[in-house]
């Protein structure tokens, strides 16, 4: 009886994933930062979120895989519709001096939260990231990353149910304030590893 021969597709390897070398919150926080700007280079992107040129440069590729960025020189990409899309990002309209004053009314509004008992949350770490640490004119919304902690057992608050996390959102929205200057949400590391500005 002849020896059947294999299957030609099973002997052909499946290519290993390739891992991101950053979460794509991330990567998606600086394209969002870099609206605006006709092109970036890695440099920009090595300094706002404070990575290796390595990994920024195999970010940059992920991106363009999925259709987010384009490159246009060996060092330099500009952000596609499909990546202005994905991140959420708008055109720079506030000026760095309100966007500012909004961060320093945020700060003034956790302080008396962190000081009513009868708030649910105490506030422990706050930090403020966007293109208006960039030193330009015109900004968009700040992104705020806000730890939470609960008042009665002075541990991380828990977002293990829908009803939890509908009222942290309800918070952070309280705390957020009118003008849609700030954008409010969980503190995730990412956050604090990257540019960004402590706000206590």
């Amino acid at each position: 009886m002849p020896r059947k021969q294999p299957n030609k597709e099973a002997q052909l390897k499946l290519p290993t994933p390739v891992r991101t070398p950053a979460p794509a919150a991330e990567a998606f926080s600086f394209l969002q930062e870099m609206r605006g700007e006709p092109t970036w280079t890695l440099g920009d992107m090595v300094k706002s979120l404070r990575i290796k040129r390595p990994e920024a440069s195999e970010i940059a590729r992920l991106l363009e895989i999925q259709g987010y960025v384009k490159q246009i020189k060996a060092d330099e990409f500009m952000t596609t519709l499909s990546g202005e899309a994905v991140t959420g990002s708008k055109l720079p309209r506030f000026t760095v001096n309100r966007i500012d004053d909004a961060l320093t009314a945020l700060r003034d509004r956790i302080a008396e939260n962190n000081k009513d008992e009868k708030s649910p949350y105490i506030v422990e770490h706050a930090v403020a990231f966007g293109d208006f640490l960039r030193g330009r004119a015109r900004a968009q919304a700040a992104e705020v990353g806000v730890q939470l902690v609960s008042r009665q057992t002075r541990s991380a608050a828990p977002r293990t149910t829908a009803e939890e996390a509908k009222v942290q959102q309800q918070f952070l929205k309280d705390l957020r304030g009118k003008g849609g200057v700030l954008n409010l949400r969980p503190l995730e590391t990412w956050m604090e590893a990257r540019t960004h500005r402590n706000l206590l």
